[in-house]
């Protein structure tokens, strides 16, 4: 049986979703949800940061690839914050949007020359998910293949 007074004071003090907490305490997210109206979370809780890819203002570009390189940074710099407490549609999202810079990449690449050189992108992959990883060894199978 849940320990009810253990789950508020979580609740309270962290800032695990519903979906999390419930799941870590093996109960259904419309429960927790529906006991938790009553509780009030600290004000020093540090809520997790929306997803936001584009910075607020962003820079001027000049190309489609320079876009997708300020992406991919502003996304690395998201996940490496947030990767931990992201929910599964945040894990969508971000998801889809390296998928999307990876392709603009890729396709830039393809019109271009290949014998010039490219700038190298440094990417933390120890807070990235599976199918992030994947669209990565993709993305660089390409590149090698164009550029070997």
């Amino acid at each position: 049986m849940a320990s009810w007074n253990a789950i508020q004071r979580e609740y309270e003090t962290t800032a695990l979703s519903f979906r999390a907490l419930a799941t870590k305490h093996h109960i259904p997210t419309t429960t927790l949800y529906n006991r938790s109206r009553k509780w009030k979370r600290s004000a020093d809780v540090e809520e997790q940061e929306p997803l936001s890819i584009v910075p607020a203002e962003p820079e001027r570009t000049h190309s489609a690839s320079e876009g997708a390189t300020l992406g991919i940074s502003a996304l690395v710099a998201y996940l490496n914050k947030n990767a931990r407490n992201m929910n599964l549609t945040d894990h969508i999202r971000a998801s889809t949007a390296l998928s999307q810079y990876s392709r603009i990449l890729a396709s830039q690449v393809a019109e271009e020359d290949t014998t010039e050189n490219f700038d190298l992108i440094t990417i933390d992959t120890r807070e990235l998910s599976a199918s992030q990883l994947a669209e990565l060894k993709v993305f660089a199978l390409k590149m090698k293949g164009q550029t070997g």
